[in-house]
């Protein structure tokens, strides 16, 4: 009886009346550190539902923030009952999958092939820093100004203060970032949720005590809780920045200085202070198309 019902089990699957969702494949879509898995039955009877699965992997060495995926195919035929997964936060190292029921229509084409795509998003808020060392005789110093800055999806790096410096009244730097992977990401709000937005830059310095203004973007800072803070919000088309693959923008900054830290540097051979760097905002990537056969 067994056996006969082994054979039965066997001929349904091998007939398409039992669509047995496959375990996910060996490729992907890897973009930088996010690898992204698009899987589900690859034939298809007309009339049927089924389930779509994606698994997104974290590769990078920091936490990704409310990933989701946004799921649509531009085929009439097919619908999906859902269009959003949500995967959670993912730490460095993890995985998450989740599943969309599909449906395909009875009036489709057999023998035709039908494609569902996607968008991974997620959320991201990083903050970094570079110091500013200033000395009455900067070849006294022997080190070199430090930083730790976020390389990973946009790639933060500051230009113009790497070296010593003398007592100036202004010090004037840029901010660059770099877009390390493949989706165009800008700073105008755009109403579509899975599109990459930047949605603010936050520059600080927590010495209003030896700082007398900051200014980027011809925006003032404002010392609060004793740092003085510069937000940049990106929602009007004159602010728009935007990133696409491998490209750069740059932001000056600058520093006035106030006429106190002379007289600080009579008693020290050098003034440290660092500049820090918040980004918040959002990344989508495109998911590898799940393609399927009717019949």
């Amino acid at each position: 009886m067994m056996k006969e019902l082994g054979s039965l089990l066997i001929l349904l699957i091998l007939l398409g009346c039992i669509q047995i969702t496959p375990s996910p494949p060996s490729g992907g879509a890897i973009y930088g550190g996010i690898s992204v898995y698009m899987y589900g039955p690859k034939r298809v009877k007309r009339g049927e539902t089924f389930e779509l699965r994606v698994q997104v992997t974290n590769n990078f060495s920091a936490t990704l923030k409310n990933v989701r995926a946004f799921l649509y195919s531009p085929d009439i035929s097919v619908s999906l009952l859902q269009q959003r997964i949500d995967l959670g936060d993912l730490i460095s190292g993890t995985s998450n999958e989740g599943y969309v029921n599909c449906a395909l229509n009875t009036k489709a084409y057999p023998n035709m092939e039908y494609k569902i795509y996607g968008k991974i998003c997620v959320d991201r808020e990083v903050e970094g820093y570079h110091e500013i060392i200033i000395a009455s005789d900067p070849s006294m110093v022997n080190t070199k100004p430090h930083s730790s800055l976020d390389k990973e999806i946009i790639s933060v790096s500051f230009i113009g203060i790497e070296n010593v410096f003398s007592p100036v009244h202004e010090i004037n730097f840029t901010i660059k970032l770099k877009n390390e992977l493949s989706g165009e990401i800008t700073s105008k709000e755009v109403g579509q949720p899975c599109d990459s937005i930047i949605k603010e830059i936050e520059i600080r310095v927590p010495r209003d005590d030896i700082i007398a203004s900051l200014y980027a973007f011809q925006r003032y800072g404002k010392v609060i809780d004793g740092n003085i803070r510069v937000r940049l919000s990106y929602q009007n088309e004159s602010d728009r920045l935007l990133l696409q693959l491998k490209e750069s923008k740059e932001i000056r900054a600058y520093i006035s200085l106030r006429e106190e830290i002379l007289e600080m540097l009579k008693s020290v051979n050098f003034i440290s202070f660092p500049v820090y760097f918040g980004l918040n905002y959002t990344y989508c990537v495109e998911a590898p198309a799940f393609t399927f056969t009717s019949y």
